[in-house]
């Protein structure tokens, strides 16, 4: 999960998995099995730390653009294709 973490930029993808592992630890909690939950709060802190530093990023680009280097602005729906 470090890998993953310390190589994404996908700020949805990360708090996706954020909320799936947190959502896995109230089913635990449910079944009376608190066991796993240090992992689930070392991984949910790593995952919103992550997260952070992502949309900081995001921020910083947008703060730092340039509106003359952008080109021009669309207004249609941007389409998302998966290669296989």
């Amino acid at each position: 999960m470090r890998n993953f973490l310390a190589n994404s930029y996908d700020g949805v993808g990360v708090l996706l998995i954020y909320c799936m592992a947190d959502k896995y630890k109230q089913i635990m909690h449910e079944h009376n099995e608190p066991g796993l939950d240090s992992y689930f709060d070392t991984l949910g802190n790593q995952l919103l730390q992550r997260f952070k530093f992502i949309i900081q990023q995001n921020v910083e680009s947008v703060r730092n653009a340039n509106l003359k280097n952008l080109g021009p602005i669309e207004s249609g729906p941007h389409y998302v294709s998966h290669s296989r």
